[in-house]
C-alpha cells in the first residue's frame, strides 16, 4: 500500500525502506506502508489474532474423582433409619462442639445413644463419632495449603459387626472385599492427600491391608473432563 503527499513548506521527514530522508519544501514524497513482519518488531506478539486463537482457554477444576457419584448416592441411597431418632448440637467453644444422638421405636434395633465431638479450626477439621456397642468413626481433615488437604479415616466395629469396617474399607478402595474374623474387633485405617490444580486433581489413597489408590481428573474443555483410578491391594489370607 503506498500513500502520496507534498509539503508545502519548511522541512519535512518520511520514513521508507532506507530509513529517515530530508525534503525540501515542495517536494512529492511516496511513503510505502509496510506490514508488521517487515518492520523492526516481532512477526508475532500476544495480541496476533492467530496467537489468541490458539491460546489455551481457562479451564475450571473438574473437582475429586471420588466426587463423581455423591449427587447420585445422596438420591438412590439415602441414609435411612426405623423409628424414632433425636439429634442435638450442643457448642462449648467457638471450635469445639459435642453432639448428642438417641435412636428408640425401632422394631428391628434396640434403642441407642451416640456421643459425636467435633473440633473445627481454619485448617484444621476433627469430627467423631462413638456409640453404645463401641462402634467408633473419626475423620480428620487438614489444609496444608489451599491446593493440598490430608485426610485420616479411622473406624473401629466391635466383634458382633465386623463386616461394616469391610464395607467402609472396599467402598473407599473401589470393591475389594476383605473378610473378618466374627470374634475380633476390626480396625480400619484410610489416609488420604488430596491435590487439586487449576484444571486438575489428584488423589492418593493408602489404608489397611495394604491398599495403595491413585485417581485422577483432568478437565478437557469448559463442559467435559476425564478421568480415572486404580488400586492395588496386597494378597492376604483375608481377601477374597
Amino acid at each position: 500500500m503506498a500513500s502520496t503527499f507534498k509539503t508545502t513548506g519548511g522541512a519535512a521527514s518520511a520514513s521508507g525502506y532506507g530509513g529517515d530522508s530530508a525534503t525540501t519544501p515542495g517536494t512529492t514524497v511516496q511513503r510505502h506502508e509496510q506490514p508488521s513482519f517487515m518492520t523492526g518488531a516481532p512477526a508475532y506478539t500476544s495480541s496476533s489474532w492467530w496467537w489468541r486463537a490458539i491460546e489455551r482457554t481457562e479451564l475450571p477444576n473438574p473437582g475429586a474423582y471420588e466426587e463423581i457419584n455423591q449427587e447420585a448416592s445422596a438420591v438412590l441411597r439415602p441414609n435411612l433409619f426405623d423409628g424414632t431418632r433425636f439429634d442435638m448440637n450442643l457448642p462449648i467453644t467457638p471450635t469445639l462442639s459435642t453432639g448428642h444422638s438417641i435412636e428408640m421405636g425401632s422394631s428391628q434395633a434396640t434403642p441407642g445413644y451416640a456421643l459425636s465431638v467435633n473440633y473445627i479450626t481454619s485448617t484444621l477439621i476433627a469430627v467423631s463419632r462413638m456409640d453404645m456397642s463401641g462402634r467408633f468413626n473419626g475423620r480428620v481433615f487438614y489444609t496444608h495449603t489451599p491446593r493440598l488437604i490430608s485426610k485420616l479415616l479411622i473406624s473401629r466395629q466391635p466383634a458382633e459387626d465386623p463386616a461394616a469396617a469391610a464395607a467402609m474399607l472396599a467402598a473407599a478402595t473401589g470393591g475389594a472385599t476383605v473378610a473378618s474374623p466374627s470374634n475380633t474387633a476390626t480396625t480400619t485405617v484410610m489416609y488420604d492427600l488430596d491435590y487439586r490444580g487449576s484444571d486438575y486433581s489428584a488423589n492418593l489413597k493408602v489404608g489397611t491391608g495394604g491398599v495403595v489408590s491413585v485417581a485422577y481428573m483432568q478437565s478437557i474443555v469448559p463442559s467435559f473432563s476425564m478421568g480415572g483410578e486404580g488400586f492395588f491391594q496386597m494378597r492376604t489370607s483375608s481377601v477374597r
